[in-house]
């Protein structure tokens, strides 16, 4: 039986974050244990945690990380709700909306539902939210670009996507 929840992420998920990451992650796309750490301390400090889990029975089924930033855009300094990190094991990913509501609903208590979120996905990712933007439409975001590139770092081709509130804002 499912029993899917969601639940605020802290430093204190760092180690099941890190176990879903190497299941669902190639290397080149994971962060290390002192990454997570530094990542986690920098968001509470700040108070610009928007990280969210969803759980089945206290296990971690998937993870957004994401945090108060700036615009990728070019002489941009833009606020921008920064997502860093997406992952969810593939039994889960019809439920992702309920990872994507909840922190949703969290930028709207806090009075950023305004906010654009942008951050930089997989091909195979990006493909997975376009065909699934009306869903995002329901939750008060859309894809309004992205954008391909090959990554130095990481030697692979990755999309940097920008979502912005539906007709300008997102009360929901």
């Amino acid at each position: 039986m499912i029993d899917l929840q969601t639940v605020k992420l802290t430093r204190q998920h760092i180690n099941q974050i890190m176990q879903l990451e190497n299941r669902v992650h190639p290397p080149e796309l994971r962060f290390s244990a002192s990454v997570w750490t530094r990542n986690f301390q920098q968001m509470e400090k700040s108070n610009c945690n928007f990280s969210w889990g969803l759980t089945d029975k206290s296990a971690l089924a998937g993870y957004m990380a994401a945090h108060l930033g700036s615009s990728y855009q070019e002489n941009s300094d833009e606020p921008v709700i920064e997502v860093d990190d997406l992952a969810i094991a593939p039994e889960y990913r019809d439920n992702l909306f309920l990872l994507i509501k909840a922190f949703v609903q969290e930028l709207a208590r806090k009075k950023l539902g305004n906010f654009a979120i942008e951050t930089l996905a997989t091909p195979e990712t990006c493909t997975f939210l376009k065909e699934h933007n009306n869903v995002l439409v329901k939750l008060g975001y859309e894809i309004v670009c992205d954008y391909p590139f090959y990554a130095e770092d990481t030697k692979r081709d990755l999309v940097w996507m920008r979502l912005e509130p539906v007709n300008g804002r997102n009360d929901k």
